[in-house]
C-alpha cells in the first residue's frame, strides 16, 4: 500500500513516538482512516511510517488516563496541553491510534521528493532572481516570505494557516517546473 498521507508532529513529541511510548494523537480534525500509512513528519523531516489501528471520535471531557499513557504522559499533563489547544471547552475530538511500521535510518526533506535536490527556499531565491512570477504580485510576495523564512508552514499560517500549505507548495511546484525549463 503506498503511503500518501501525513502526521505533522511537533518536534517534542518526536522521541516519544519513535521510541513506541506515544501511540495515539488526539486531533480536532483528521483525514486519516483506520488502516491508512503515513509519513511522520516532523521539523520539516520524515522520520518513519505509521499506520493507524483505530480512530475513536470522544468529547474532550472523555479523554481519561488510558489516553494520557498512550500519549506517554501523565493525565494531568494530557489534560494541561489539550486546554491549551482547544481551550476549556468540551470540544468533539477524534484520537488517532497508530503503530510505528518503520523508522527511517536517515530522515529526509519531504520537499527534496518532489523537488530534486532543490530546497523550496532555493527554488524560491531562483524564481525571484529570474522574474518568473513578473506578472503575478501575490506568488512573488509568497516566493519572498519562503525566501525570508525557509518554511512553507509559516508562510502557510501568516497567509490564514495551515490549510494554506497546498497553496505555497502549488506556487513552489510551478516555479520549480519553470526553473526546469530555463
Amino acid at each position: 500500500m503506498e503511503v500518501r498521507r501525513y502526521l505533522m508532529l511537533k518536534e517534542k513529541y518526536l522521541p516519544l513516538v519513535l521510541s513506541g511510548r506515544k501511540r495515539i494523537t488526539i486531533r480536532r480534525r483528521t483525514r486519516l482512516r483506520e488502516g491508512d500509512r503515513f509519513f511522520i513528519h516532523s521539523g520539516g523531516k520524515v522520520w518513519a511510517i505509521g499506520r493507524v489501528t483505530k480512530i475513536e471520535k470522544l468529547r474532550k471531557s472523555e479523554i481519561g488516563e488510558e489516553h494520557a499513557r498512550l500519549e506517554g504522559m501523565d493525565y494531568e499533563e494530557l489534560k494541561r496541553e489539550l486546554d491549551r489547544i482547544y481551550g476549556k471547552k468540551d470540544v468533539p475530538l477524534y484520537v488517532v491510534h497508530f503503530e510505528v511500521e518503520e523508522v527511517f535510518p536517515e530522515p529526509f526533506e519531504v520537499e527534496r521528493r518532489f523537488y530534486g535536490k532543490l530546497s523550496p527556499r532555493e527554488i524560491a531565491r531562483l524564481a525571484l532572481e529570474k522574474n518568473l512570477f513578473a506578472d503575478d504580485p501575490e506568488a512573488r510576495k509568497i516566493l519572498q516570505r519562503l525566501v525570508e523564512t525557509g518554511s512553507i508552514r509559516k508562510v502557510a499560517m501568516e497567509l490564514g494557516g495551515l490549510n494554506k500549505r497546498g497553496k505555497v507548495r502549488a506556487i513552489v511546484r510551478r516555479a520549480y517546473e519553470l526553473l526546469q525549463q530555463i
